[in-house]
């Protein structure tokens, strides 16, 4: 049960008994040394005493990523959940206060919690009374958020947070079973684990790295503090913190600094002296009044095809309509002027399926689904069978005129047929080896119409073909809108050639890029039974007998 519930077994059901006689003995050995790693113990794949003892640990409710316990010099954060919050100042309520410790207490660690995060990064935390970012709650036994998500008494789970994202994102839940107290030492220290679940609250998972604040056991410190790699994970997805520069620049080393920031809009190279890096001061002002979107910081949630041969894509809470000549007049807009009713800030995936017109909007635990830009009726709808996924990404494929939808997360792509609204059986699969080169998490991807696969992580895409792989790593901004970034539609119009109908005319000087191929392995995959073609028996390479576990975040 714990190997299943923490992402270290993978199984369909949440009864343990049915969870042990659906494993091999060499299966739950495995999982145990997945774990033993992750925990820095002697990996004898056998439960041993040290290995239960620590399974009996206090800890957060939140499921381990294993993924990343291979090195630990690695930062965590390219293990991380792959969302974050679009602004730069969240605010935080206290709505259900705890009986064990004063409120006073209780505001008090919140706020040192929060204080550890933002001194190493730009954000900032306001309270509030009204619409918070980050709510939290003293609960106890089942509260609201599923049986799975229960809360077990004192010992064992002490809390568990939910990713960045509208609704239930961000918010944090504590058992209030769990003997609280703050800097005595004693009991469950509330400043040492809401520091912890603040970081899962910003878009980090867990830490192999037992000294991190981010590893899943509890552990007490008198002076909490982030270790390097808590500071390295959360910098990866907010950048450090930011300091105004001083009025009068006089050293090479603060240029460069300057000069740092600024260098994700295409400009022209100028010189390494300090004296002629001022005297182009005017240039750089005027990149930097371009649109946020413009600039190295911005990362898709998602993109997709849609109704009139546009792409839609997501990012910082909008929609960017996208033509031939880059962003369309008028936009970005939010989601909900868009598409009504639909998620609130954010997406973590969409896709359109053109035969049907219908467009899938994924947050969450929900789907939306519009025909055109017409909520159908009865959506949106909850999506149970995600519960183990962590959905980054999704992309439609047509195979014998049947439309399936491909969903990544984590090391892991799994189908989802539209039809029934279900997860198709033989799933899931590892990405590596149906889609070489795609990155690990992709924050967002779609096929164009040659059959290429676009797959878009921070500031970069990479197009997937058969003879090979294109990836663009400058700003997105300015390859994707256009002149209102600064840019041309050169590689917009490479990448998606029919976009709204109008096929460029002129050769880009690459022969190979409209040829319709696709890459062999994933299309075999669909046409040798894994899905609605035929029984799902034998699909391509054989899984790995440890295949890499999607897991699901509380």
């Amino acid at each position: 049960e714990f190997l299943s519930k923490y992402g270290y077994l993978q199984t369909g059901s949440n009864d343990p008994d049915l969870v042990m006689s659906d494993q091999s003995d060499q299966v739950i050995s495995d999982a145990i040394r997945k774990f033993q790693k992750f925990t820095g113990l002697e990996t004898t794949g056998s439960p041993d005493r040290a290995t239960l003892m620590k399974m009996k640990a206090p800890r957060c409710g939140i499921p381990d990523d294993v993924s990343s316990s291979g090195d630990r010099n690695i930062p965590y954060a390219y293990n991380s959940m792959g969302k974050r919050w679009s602004k730069d100042v969240l605010k935080w309520k206290l709505t259900q206060t705890s009986t064990k410790v004063s409120e006073k207490d209780q505001l008090s660690a919140i706020e040192s919690a929060l204080d550890l995060w933002s001194r190493v990064t730009p954000l900032t935390f306001q309270r509030t009374q009204d619409n918070p970012d980050i709510e939290m709650r003293f609960v106890r036994g089942e509260h609201g958020d599923g049986p799975h998500n229960s809360f077990d008494g004192q010992g064992r789970v002490l809390a568990h947070a939910y990713g960045p994202g509208g609704g239930v994102g961000g918010d944090a839940h504590f058992d209030e079973d769990e003997p609280w107290t703050v800097g005595t030492g004693e009991g469950a220290d509330l400043t040492m684990v809401a520091a912890h679940e603040f970081g899962h609250s910003l878009g980090l998972g867990h830490s192999s790295d037992p000294e991190a604040l981010m590893a899943p056991f509890y552990a007490y410190s008198e002076k909490p503090c982030l270790k390097k790699d808590d500071i390295l994970g959360i910098q990866s997805l907010y950048g450090p913190k930011t300091r105004k520069p001083r009025p009068v620049v006089n050293s090479t080393r603060s240029l460069s600094t300057i000069t740092r920031r600024v260098t994700s809009i295409p400009t022209t190279t100028a010189t390494t002296t300090p004296k002629t890096t001022v005297r182009t001061t005017s240039n750089r002002r005027t990149n930097v009044s371009l649109p946020a979107f413009c600039g190295v910081n911005f990362r898709l949630d998602a993109i997709s095809s849609g109704p009139g041969g546009f792409l839609y894509a997501f990012g910082n809470g909008s929609v960017y309509k996208i033509g031939a000549q880059g962003l369309e007049p008028g936009y970005p807009k939010l989601i909900s002027q868009v598409y009504h009713k639909g998620p609130r800030a954010s997406v973590d995936a969409a896709t359109y399926i053109p035969e049907t017109k219908k467009t899938y909007l994924f947050k969450d635990f929900q789907v939306w689904r519009y025909t055109n830009f017409t909520l159908d009726v009865h959506y949106p709808k909850i999506w149970t069978d995600v519960r183990t996924y962590n959905l980054s990404a999704a992309m439609t494929l047509t195979y014998e005129g049947q439309s399936q939808i491909i969903m990544f997360g984590n090391d892991n792509f799994w189908a989802w047929n539209p039809n029934t609204e279900q997860l198709v059986s033989g799933y899931p699969l590892p990405t590596e080896i149906y889609f070489p080169h795609a990155p690990q998490l992709p924050d967002a991807a779609f096929t164009n119409p040659q059959g290429h696969f676009i797959f878009f992580k921070g500031n970069s895409l990479k197009q997937l073909k058969q003879r090979g792989t294109d990836e663009i790593p400058q700003a997105l901004g300015p390859n994707l809108f256009g002149t209102v970034c600064g840019g041309d539609s050169q590689v917009l119009s490479q990448l998606v050639p029919d976009l709204s109908y109008s096929r460029p005319t002129q050769n880009h000087g690459n022969n190979n890029f409209f040829k319709p191929e696709f890459l062999p392995s994933i299309w075999s995959l669909l046409g040798s039974g894994v899905g609605p073609v035929k029984p799902a028996k034998s699909y391509g390479p054989a899984r790995p007998s440890q295949p890499q576990l999607g897991h699901e975040i509380q």
